[in-house]
């Protein structure tokens, strides 16, 4: 019995290109002649191949989501906030290039930066205050907080 998953794991979307040497290919197989062309075919397009097992899969889609789509919908958050301000996303651009630096290069948790991290409750109740238009955007960023601070304790001291 052959059959196999063939997964891309990667964001594809219309008028984008897309360097296909750099996107990882899943591999999943349940006999060994799928598993080898399945292999073999990745091979021929992307550098990054990985065989893996169904379990593997699902729990990579469910990071997959919170680093693509949950990321995405923070910056639409951040772009229809500042918009309502009267100010550019643009300016986030830089910070944004270098989080995401930040983030491939280390531990995400090790470059953590923000109020947040300092459990700076002043702060974090001042930004909660200028976000009392929207209470579902509000209860997101105060329950992010809350777990960033969660996280860094769990951590302990530096």
């Amino acid at each position: 019995d052959n059959k196999g998953v063939f997964y891309p794991l990667q964001s594809f979307s219309k008028n984008e290109e897309v360097d296909f040497d750099e996107v990882p290919f899943c591999i999943e197989a349940s006999g060994e002649s799928c598993k080898v062309q399945l292999m073999d075919l990745a091979r021929k397009i992307s550098s990054k191949v990985y065989l893996i097992g169904e379990e593997e899969r699902a729990h990579l889609h469910v990071a997959a989501v919170m680093v693509n789509n949950f990321v995405n919908q923070w910056y639409e958050e951040a772009y229809s906030y500042l918009n309502a301000k009267g100010l550019s996303m643009e300016i986030l651009h830089p910070l944004m290039k270098v989080t995401v630096s930040k983030a491939l290069k280390n531990r995400p948790l090790d470059v953590q930066t923000g109020p947040a991290r300092r459990a700076d409750q002043k702060t974090i109740h001042k930004h909660l205050d200028s976000l009392d238009y929207d209470r579902a955007l509000k209860a997101l960023y105060e329950m992010t907080s809350k777990r960033i601070i969660q996280t860094h304790k769990e951590k302990g001291p530096e």
